[in-house]
C-alpha cells in the first residue's frame, strides 16, 4: 500500500486526534523510511508506536531520529564546559533508560534497546551552545518515493504523543513537493551537523555498551522475532474486564453451565476461553467446542493455543469419519494422561461423526457451542447429556421461539442468561459510534406488480384457519420468492453507480453484503455479487469476493487488514465469527429480515481499532420502497413493513439519528405503521436442517 492510499487530515490536535493513532501508525506501517526531530526524547515515547516501527523495519527500512536529551538545569550550565559535554548527555540519557524501565512493558523496553544498539535505529544527539535543540518535525517515505510529513510541537515522548495539547500540520509530497525538499533539507542539515551554534553527534558509545550490557546483542531479525513472541506471551497474561469477570463467575456459580449473550465485539471468544481454562483445572473437564463454520475453528484455534491449551480441529475440510475418529482418540488419551487439549469441531463434523462416540465421556464433558443460535432442531435433540454446558450468542433468539428456549434452555437454568448488550458496549467503550444512513431505492413498476401479486397469494394462505403442511411449504416458497424481487431490485445498482459516479464516495474498508448465502437463493445472490465486483472494477476499486467458494478466506482477509483490498463483497460468510477491526463501512445490497443477521453485520463494523486511526463504524443501507403513487396499497405497506423493521434497529443507537427520523415517522405514517410495529417480520428461519459446512 502506498501512503497516497492513507486518508490524512491537514491537522491533528492531541490528545483528541491521537497522533500515535492517526498518523503515527498508519504510515510506519506503510513506509520504508521514517526520519524525525524531536525536542526532547525518551524511549517510553517511542515505545508508544512500536508495532509500527516493528512493521517498518520488517521491510528493512531505516529510521533515524535526531533529538537532544532532556537535561536538568544544573547540566545545562556544566554544557558549558567542554570537557563535560559527553559526560552530561551520557548522564542524561542513562536517567531516560532507568526511568523507562518502570513505565513500559518489558519486552518492547528490550527490543527497543536491542535495535539502539545494533545500529536498525539509528539515533544522533545535538546540543546547542546556548540553549536547547527545539525542532518538532519529521517524514515518512514509501517505496514509490512519496512522502508524508508533519511539523508540529509534539515531542518524542509519551507526554508530546498523548498528554499535551499539541497542533500538528501534515503534509504531502505530491501535493506540494517544495515543502517537502524544504523539510527533508532541514533534517539533513541537522542529521548532517550543519546547524549554526550547534553540535551533532552520534549515540556515545557508553550509552551502547550500558544496552548492550542489560540485553544481549541479536540481529534486527532475531530481536523483531523476540519482540513477537514476548509480545504474544504478554497478551495471553491480559486480564479479564468487568463484564467477562462478570461472565465467568455466572458460569461457576451455576455449577458449570450456562449461555452467554454478549455482543460481537466485547470478548465472548476470550471470555470462554478463560472459563475453558479454569473448567479444565476445576473440574478436569474434557472439553469440544463446535462451530458453524471452518474459519470460525482456526479463530478458536489460535485463542486457545495463546493460553497454553492445545487444540485438535475435527474434521472441515473434508476430514474423513476414520480421520476424525482417530484423531478424537487421541484427543481423548491426551486428557487421561493429564494434557491440556481441546476439540474443535464444525456442527456437521459433530453431529455427523463424534455425537455417537463420545458418550463414554460425558460424565466429565464440558460441551461448548458458538454461534448457538444456529443449532437447528434436529441437533439440539442430540445433544449430550452432560453435566458442563455453554452456549454463546449474540443473538440468541429465532423465529421459532419454542427452539429458542430448547437452546437457552439446555445451556442454562430457567432461561437464565448472562446479558452484555450492544448498548452496554458502546456506552462502555468496547465498541465503536456508528452513523447509520439509509439509502431509500424504488421498486420499478413491473418488479413492485409481482411483490404485489405474490403478496396477495401470501395473505390467502396465511388468512386459511387451518394449515396443511403443502399450504406452509407454499407460504415459505412464495415469500422466499417476494424476497428475492426485493433483494434483485434494480435501483439497488443505479444508487450503487451514483455513489460511485456522482458522489465519489469513499469505499474504503469497506464490506458490501450481497446475500446470507440460503441455498435456495444461491443463484440470486451469485449475480449480484458479480454485478457488484463489475461495478467496482469499473470504477477500479480494489476489491475481492469473499464467500463460502472463496480459496483461503484467512489469506483474503489478512490483505483486507493491511489495506490491500479497499472492498470485500460477501455473501453470508461475513455475518459471523469474522474478527476484522479496521472495517468501517458496510453497505447492505441484501438482508433478511432476521433480526439476528441485522445485528451480527452492525457488530462487524463497530469493533474497535485504534491502530487504523478508526474513529467510529458507518452502515449503509439500501432500503426498498414502493414507488411513490402506491401509499394506499396494502402490498406497499407490507413492503416498507419488511424493510423498516431492519432500519428501525439501526437508526435505534445511531449517533446521527435525528438526521433521519422524522423521515422514517413520516414513511411510517403515510403507511399506517406504528414505530414499534413489525418485529414479527423477522420470521424466515435461514437455518437450514442440514447446514453445509462453509
Amino acid at each position: 500500500m502506498s501512503l497516497k492510499d492513507i486518508s490524512l487530515k491537514s491537522f491533528y490536535r492531541s490528545p483528541a486526534q491521537s497522533n500515535s493513532e492517526n498518523l503515527y501508525y498508519p504510515c510506519l506501517r506503510n513506509s520504508i523510511k521514517f526520519y524525525r526531530s524531536a525536542g526532547f526524547f525518551s524511549l517510553q515515547g517511542l515505545c508508544e508506536n512500536f508495532d509500527g516501527i516493528i512493521e517498518l523495519l520488517k521491510r528493512n527500512g531505516e529510521i533515524r531520529i535526531i533529538t537532544s536529551p532532556k537535561l536538568r538545569e544544573e547540566e545545562i550550565i556544566i554544557l558549558e564546559d567542554a570537557f563535560n559535554k559527553e559526560k552530561v548527555i551520557v548522564n542524561s540519557i542513562l536517567r531516560s533508560i532507568d526511568e523507562t524501565k518502570d513505565l513500559v512493558d518489558e519486552y518492547k523496553l528490550e527490543a527497543l534497546a536491542l535495535l539502539i544498539a545494533n545500529g536498525a535505529i539509528e539515533l544522533k544527539i545535538v546540543f546547542n551552545e546556548r540553549g536547547i535543540y527545539h525542532e518538532k518535525f519529521g517524514y515518512f517515505v514509501d517505496e514509490e518515493d512519496n512522502s508524508i510529513w508533519f511539523l508540529g510541537s509534539d515531542n518524542e515522548s509519551v507526554a508530546g504523543h498523548c498528554d499535551n495539547i499539541e497542533l500538528t500540520y501534515v503534509g504531502k509530497s505530491w501535493e506540494n513537493i517544495t515543502q517537502y525538499n524544504e523539510i527533508r533539507s532541514l533534517f539533513s542539515d541537522a542529521w548532517n551537523g550543519l546547524l549554526i551554534n550547534a553540535h551533532t553527534i552520534d549515540i556515545p558509545e557508553v550509552i551502547k555498551e550500558k544496552l548492550l550490557h542489560d540485553y544481549s546483542l541479536v540481529s534486527t531479525e532475531d530481536a523483531i522475532l523476540k519482540y513477537e513472541r514476548q509480545k504474544k506471551l504478554f497478551e495471553k497474561k491480559k486480564s479479564l474486564f468487568e463484564h467477562q469477570r462478570n461472565a465467568m463467575d455466572y458460569f461457576f456459580k451455576n455449577g458449570g453451565i450456562g449461555f452467554l449473550e454478549m455482543a460481537t465485539g466485547t470478548g465472548k471468544t476470550f471470555t470462554s476461553c478463560k472459563i475453558i481454562e479454569k473448567a479444565i483445572d476445576l473440574y478436569n473437564a474434557f472439553t469440544i467446542i463446535i462451530v458453524p463454520q471452518i474459519d470460525l475453528q482456526s479463530q478458536w484455534q489460535k485463542e486457545l493455543e495463546d493460553l497454553g491449551i492445545s487444540t485438535f480441529l475435527l474434521g472441515g475440510n473434508g476430514a474423513s469419519g476414520v480421520m476424525v475418529e482417530e484423531m478424537f482418540h487421541t484427543l481423548c488419551a491426551n486428557y487421561y494422561t493429564g494434557i491440556k487439549s481441546v476439540g474443535i469441531a464444525t456442527y456437521t463434523t459433530y453431529f455427523e461423526k463424534i455425537v455417537g462416540i463420545n458418550e463414554n465421556m460425558n460424565s466429565d464433558l464440558l460441551i461448548v457451542v458458538d454461534e448457538a443460535h444456529n443449532i437447528s432442531s434436529n441437533q439440539i435433540k442430540k445433544m449430550p447429556n452432560t453435566k458442563y454446558r455453554l452456549g454463546l450468542s449474540a443473538t440468541p433468539i429465532k423465529h421459532d421461539i419454542t427452539l429458542s428456549r430448547n437452546i437457552v434452555n439446555y445451556f442454562s437454568k430457567k432461561n437464565d442468561t448472562f446479558k452484555f448488550t450492544i448498548e452496554d458496549a458502546i456506552k462502555n467503550g468496547f465498541l465503536s459510534h456508528y452513523d447509520y444512513h439509509p439509502l431509500y431505492v424504488e421498486l420499478d413498476e413491473q418488479e413492485f406488480a409481482s411483490f404485489k401479486k405474490l403478496s396477495q397469494k401470501l395473505a390467502a394462505l396465511i388468512s386459511k384457519s387451518e394449515k396443511t403442511a403443502e399450504d406452509k411449504e407454499k407460504i415459505n416458497a412464495i415469500a422466499n420468492d417476494r424476497s428475492i424481487i426485493v433483494k434483485k431490485a434494480n435501483s439497488k445498482m443505479e444508487k450503487l453507480i451514483q455513489l460511485l459516479d456522482v458522489h465519489k464516495h469513499d469505499f474504503k474498508r469497506a464490506v458490501i453484503y450481497c446475500g446470507a448465502g440460503k441455498s435456495n437463493e444461491t443463484a440470486v445472490d451469485e449475480r449480484l455479487i458479480d454485478s457488484v465486483t463489475k461495478v467496482l472494477n469499473r470504477y477500479q476499486v480494489s476489491c475481492q469476493q469473499f464467500t463460502s467458494k472463496t480459496d483461503d478466506r484467512g489469506a483474503v482477509l489478512e490483505k483486507f487488514k493491511k489495506d490491500y483490498y479497499d472492498v470485500l463483497v460477501a455473501i453470508h460468510c461475513f455475518d459471523e465469527g469474522v474478527d476484522v477491526p479496521q472495517l468501517e463501512k458496510i453497505y447492505i445490497m441484501a438482508s433478511d429480515r432476521l433480526i439476528r443477521q441485522t445485528v451480527q453485520r452492525r457488530g462487524r463494523v463497530l469493533r474497535i481499532c485504534k491502530n487504523s486511526g478508526k474513529g467510529k463504524g458507518y452502515i449503509y443501507d439500501f432500503v426498498v420502497i414502493p414507488p411513490n403513487r402506491y401509499d394506499e396499497d396494502t402490498a406497499a405497506r407490507s413492503l416498507v413493513k419488511m424493510e423498516f423493521s431492519r432500519v428501525r434497529e439501526y437508526i435505534r443507537l445511531a449517533d446521527n439519528q435525528q438526521n433521519y427520523i422524522d423521515y422514517i415517522k413520516s414513511l411510517e405514517e403515510k403507511f399506517n405503521l406504528k414505530w414499534d410495529e413489525g418485529k414479527s417480520e423477522y420470521e424466515r428461519d435461514e437455518i437450514d436442517e442440514t447446514d453445509e459446512e462453509e
